[in-house]
């Protein structure tokens, strides 16, 4: 079992990060549009732009945060993103405002992945499952609950989100203060650094070589443009074979099922994922985003739609935490982050799904229903190449014994 006392501090300051997060970014397209008067092209180039810049600057961050030990490079980007809020409400150009954005997105990706590499330094191979799932059920209960309260005070001042954010980010920045040298402490305890730090041509080519790590990534791109943000493309999947409303209906339903059930069910399922369950687990969560999506593709009735968010659901919730550990298991200990940080690009599948299945469906090059087959294909995908990933683990370590 986790210790909870030793680890609570962490996950509360986990969640006030992305908690902040969301409480400014769920409103700010409305922001620029209204308040700055940006247009949609601007807005999106703002938003989408300075999120695929910190993706692929995530190898960086990953180094970063390696080279500065996650607690100190969680300290620096904690501490930039209090002092971006604090300029952000007054910046008013374009330009101003694409900069502050990129630092802050890159900011946050450092955060994420020193909690990553901390939880990966903190807990023994068996509990970081069970810590992966909690940290995934905590981003998401942020993002339940923070846009309610962004879009209400924002009623009463525009930018009241973005001061609360910083504030909530100084919070944090206090939190990881308090319990720094706790961890710190334990980390040179269960991690003593040995030997010289690897230099940056030395990691880039350890990266660049380790087909392992390239298969993972690419087989967690392809499973991210299945069920990473996948309530875009049922959006607007919906909107081309139903009315208005029962498109609104249906995707209501579709995003409250779906964030219950990863809430609910992402520990008590995550827990049981381990380094020798992890294949089996990215086998059936697999399995369970197709069956889902098999549901998507019939669905005429509510139960079907019900049933098919839940299947779907609980692959995801298997598919989460089993990525993580399988990067977990070929990163050396020393480079933990820079790991994680090539594994962050596959989130950009995230991105590209909406943009592929937009074009799908504005081409009309097949019927709608046809991105279903598409998404199944994704899946299958991303699970084979973790499968082939695994096999080319296990012939390189038997060639090494020779």
């Amino acid at each position: 079992m986790i210790r909870n006392s030793f680890l609570r501090p962490l996950f509360i300051l986990d969640f006030i990060l992305h908690f902040s997060r969301a409480l400014t970014f769920t409103f700010f397209p409305i922001y620029l549009s209204h308040s700055l008067g940006f247009n949609p092209l601007l807005t999106g180039y703002a938003l989408g732009g300075s999120l695929v810049v910190a993706t692929l600057a995530g190898v960086y961050c990953g180094i970063l945060v390696d080279r500065f030990t996650p607690l100190r490079a969680l300290l620096l980007a904690i501490l930039i993103s209090v002092l971006v809020y604090a300029v952000l409400p007054a910046s008013r150009q374009f330009t101003q405002v694409f900069i502050l954005l990129v630092i802050i997105e890159v900011a946050f990706t450092t955060m994420h992945l020193s909690v990553k590499s901390l939880l990966t330094g903190l807990l023994p191979a068996e509990q970081r499952g069970a810590a992966y799932s909690i940290s995934y059920t905590l981003i998401n209960i942020a993002f339940c609950s923070a846009p309610i309260l962004g879009i209400t005070i924002s009623q009463f001042a525009v930018r009241a989100p973005m001061w609360l954010s910083g504030g909530l980010s100084f919070i944090s920045l206090l939190i990881l203060l308090m319990f720094y040298r706790r961890y710190h402490a334990h980390l040179r305890v269960v991690r003593p650094q040995r030997g010289p730090k690897t230099s940056l041509k030395q990691t880039f080519k350890v990266l660049a070589t380790d087909n392992r790590l390239q298969l993972f990534v690419l087989g967690g791109l392809f499973s991210a443009l299945v069920y990473a943000r996948f309530a875009t493309y049922l959006s607007q999947y919906l909107g081309y074979v139903v009315s208005e409303s029962e498109a609104l209906r249906l995707i209501t339903l579709i995003v409250s099922i779906n964030a219950a059930t990863v809430i609910m069910l992402q520990y008590v399922i995550g827990k049981r994922i381990t380094h020798k369950n992890m294949v089996f687990s990215v086998m059936i969560g697999s399995g369970l985003l197709i069956c889902g999506l098999l549901f998507y593709q019939v669905s005429e009735l509510t139960i079907f739609w019900i049933i098919a968010t839940v299947l779907f659901s609980l692959g995801e919730v298997i598919i989460v935490p089993s990525e993580f550990l399988f990067i977990d298991a070929i990163a050396r200990d020393d480079m933990k982050g820079a790991y994680f940080g090539v594994q962050n690009i596959s989130m950009l599948g995230g991105g590209a799904n909406a943009i592929l299945f937009g074009y799908l469906l504005d081409s009309h090059l097949a019927r709608p229903s046809a991105i279903f087959y598409f998404l199944m294909l994704f899946a299958a995908l991303g699970c084979a190449l973790y499968l082939i990933g695994i096999r080319q683990k296990r012939a390189v370590t038997a060639v090494d014994k020779l």
